[in-house]
């Protein structure tokens, strides 16, 4: 078998997962040719590994590669990856990532965001990091790495289901290079969509010095139009169309000093920022329907204008030390959500009561604003990977202050405040922590890991209204000191050069924090608890990676059985979103594969396969759950068929032919908290397809995605806003889209 080292494989890539790695035997395809598997190189451990190797479920992919086959989001990558699951809230940017059971319950997130060396995922439960996330498909990456599993040893907080770090490209210190790259595509029934895109790297003193500049615009087009509602003059009349389109842009500049051989400098800068008057959301004929009240992609609703934006800067110092690597990365993080919800369908009947106006007086705008700034500074020392004992050892800093300021206008205009809420907070985190790797044989080794973190967190809280306090205006300012512990352990036994076996235990967390005081209307007694504790994950996994028949058929398996207890769940007071912890917890068990069939170089077939079942252990009033009750949001089942041909068009001309098809099992939507009423999303298959033709520095490619313009829901609501009345909306897999995507290399 022919065997080439490089940093990310197409033929993985194209099979999202496929596993291939470097031997020294020989496969033949039909021909008689040798097959190559490539190496796959990731750093899911915090130092480069080839993917045989990681102790841990691991999916890496070239974002470039993916949109050539129109695919240019994370959500695009989760529908093929087994075991992660995306919740789309219906634009780019806002969306929640979970994984293996683990949910995304309350605000503080589960799932841990990097960019390169700097966490982009807020720490605490007040800056919305639960519903917005960096979706940096587009921008200067060179690989997307998902870690599945808690990664809180060598990730930190947040990292309870796994961790999704963004492998920037460095600049090019030998040779000028760039590209450019046009997508334009169009959606059934819908709009149309553009992306721009480009990239120059520039070796400003060679081998010294570099700067790459890149940057994108994307026009994400719309499909679902406002039209006049049940109650209006013309029910269905379309209002306004594809209102659901949005913008997102985002730029970067990199520079890489290589002083001497031992010691590089690199400064990085990025920045995205999207937007959009409304979410994709439907309005549906009611719970259990699927249907549209008054059209397939209409909505009633007035919009929800949001605009995301992320930005980091970071400096990154690397000096080879000979026995040890020093990185000491110094960074700054920050986000920010502006909401402006007209929410009238759902307050307004409850203002009307309470402001004794006739019924459909009263309109209702929910504006909010918040934001995070985030300091992090991380030094890490990682001894050479040459010998029988391998370590690394890293302190870590983070200081965060997050600002969320709340309010509701009503209209025709009151003395009488409804919601005005301000909740500033402060989070600091220090942390010291280590890995440890003993070789017993070429074949056989151990690690231990832990990681000590002391957090605190200062909470000022400022609100009045009717449906905050009751009335009065509230102030309450606390502060919380809490240390956690989580730990890693694996094992890896290498029977022979083509299979690699493993064994881990590691756990994650999410830091404590300080709770809203919300006053219960109708006893006038404090709701919530002073503060909700950190909860932990655990998790305890086996796996196999390798190939068989000469290389024919590369696998990845693994197997799972995970624990969440005490975890920081949502608590419905009024209206407004608060915390409380669980009574118990959830158990979660499941398995992941991914099979691929090398017919030849030219030729490969993947099967993904997943398994979760995810419950809780006991009843949950506090949320209204039950015990042995499915948890929301989990899919039992998610499969993919996928399949990546290439071919001689003619002499000098090469093309490919690819696609896949994807299976989600269906899901319960929600736990029954307050008026929240608990829908199913339904199983769904869907299919997309490519084909490609390249010449020299010049890609070309047509895709389909949705071929059959399946209108099926991903995710839906359904909430009772008075007896008997309630609203019901979805979100649906994107309708068809077809498009042609130009890349040119230079």
């Amino acid at each position: 078998m022919t065997t080439r080292k490089k940093h990310l494989s197409l033929a993985v890539l194209a099979a999202l997962g496929s596993m291939t790695t470097a031997a020294s035997s020989t496969a033949q395809d039909g021909r008689g040719q040798p097959v190559a598997l490539e190496e796959v190189i990731v750093t899911a451990s915090r130092r480069e590994q080839s993917l045989r190797d990681v102790a841990a479920s691991v999916v890496a992919v070239d974002p470039a590669d993916f949109a050539l086959k129109g695919l240019q989001s994370v959500e695009d990558v989760v529908r093929y990856t087994p075991g992660v699951q995306f919740e789309s809230r219906g634009q780019p940017g806002l969306g929640t990532l979970t994984a293996r059971g683990i949910p995304q319950l309350a605000s503080t997130p589960v799932f841990a965001i990097y960019a390169d060396e700097t966490p982009v995922t807020s720490s605490t439960a007040y800056a919305n990091g639960d519903s917005i996330f960096l979706d940096g498909m587009l921008l200067d990456v060179e690989r997307v790495e998902i870690i599945k599993g808690p990664q809180g040893t060598l990730w930190g907080a947040s990292a309870v289901g796994g961790a999704l770090r963004y492998i920037t490209s460095k600049p090019n210190l030998q040779a000028f290079e760039g590209s450019l790259g046009l997508d334009v595509n169009s959606v059934s029934s819908g709009d149309t969509g553009n992306t721009v895109s480009g990239r120059v790297s520039i070796p400003l003193i060679e081998d010294k010095l570099g700067l790459t500049i890149a940057g994108f615009t994307r026009d994400v087009a719309g499909y679902v139009d406002r039209v006049q509602g049940p109650m209006g003059i013309d029910p269905g009349k379309t209002l306004d169309r594809d209102v659901d389109g949005g913008d997102v842009e985002g730029y970067s500049f990199d520079l890489l000093y290589q002083a001497t051989d031992d010691l590089g400098l690199r400064l990085n800068y990025l920045k995205q920022e999207s937007s959009s008057d409304a979410l994709s959301e439907v309005t549906l004929a009611g719970p259990g329907s699927t249907d549209g009240l008054l059209g397939d992609y209409s909505s009633v609703e007035d919009g929800t204008r949001k605009e995301v934006e992320f930005e980091v800067v970071s400096g990154t110092i690397t000096y080879d030390m000979a026995f040890a690597t020093l990185i000491s990365s110094t960074s700054y993080a920050e986000n920010s959500l502006l909401t402006a919800q007209d929410v009238t369908r759902s307050f307004g009947p409850l203002i009307d009561l309470l402001l004794q106006r006739p019924v459909g007086t009263s309109s209702l705008t929910f504006d909010a604003e918040s934001r995070s700034e985030k300091f992090v500074q991380e030094i890490r020392l990682a001894s050479r990977a040459d010998g029988d004992l391998e370590w690394q050892a890293g302190l870590y800093y983070t200081d965060e202050d997050t600002s969320n300021v709340q309010g509701g206008r009503i209209e025709p205009d009151t003395p009488v405040v409804f919601s005005d809420a301000s909740f500033p907070s402060n989070y600091t985190e220090a942390a010291v922590f280590g890995s440890v790797t003993y070789y017993f044989s070429d074949n056989f080794d151990v690690q231990l890991g832990a990681r000590y973190s002391d957090n605190e967190i200062e909470l000022d809280f400022t609100a009045e209204g009717l449906l905050v306090t009751g009335g009065p205006r509230v102030q309450s300012r606390q502060v919380i000191d809490d240390t956690v512990d989580t730990y890693l352990l694996s094992a890896r036994y290498r029977p022979g050069e083509n299979v690699s076996l493993y064994t881990t235990i590691a756990s994650g967390y999410r830091p404590a924090t300080p709770n809203l005081p919300v006053v219960n209307l109708a006893t006038g007694d404090l709701a919530t608890t002073e503060f909700v504790e950190s909860d932990t994950s655990w998790s305890y996994e086996a796996g196999a990676k390798g190939w068989a028949l000469d290389g024919l058929i590369s696998y990845d398996l693994a197997l799972w059985y995970a624990t969440y207890d005490n975890f920081q769940a949502p608590l419905l007071v009024n209206g407004l979103n608060t915390i409380t912890n669980a009574d118990s917890g959830l158990s979660a068990y499941g398995f992941e594969s991914v099979t691929a069939l090398n017919l030849t170089d030219d030729f490969e077939i993947t099967l993904n396969m997943g398994y979760t079942h995810s419950t809780l252990d006991d009843d949950e009033p506090g949320f209204g759950g039950e015990k042995d009750q499915d948890i929301p949001g989990v899919p039992s089942w998610k499969a993919s068929l996928q399949w990546s041909y290439a071919f001689e068009l003619a002499a000098g001309w090469n093309a490919s032919f690819g696609g896949g098809v994807r299976y989600i099992d269906d899901f319960v939507t929600n736990f029954p908290l307050a008026g929240a009423l608990a829908g199913e999303v339904d199983s769904r298959v869907i299919t997309d397809v490519n084909l490609g033709v390249e010449r020299g520095p010049y890609r070309l490619s047509l895709y389909a995605t949705n071929l059959f313009d399946e209108r099926d829901l991903t995710a839906r609501t359904d909430t009772e806003v008075a007896p008997g009345f309630v609203n019901s909306a979805g979100i649906f897999e994107r309708p068809r889209t077809l498009g042609v995507n130009l890349r040119y290399d230079f």
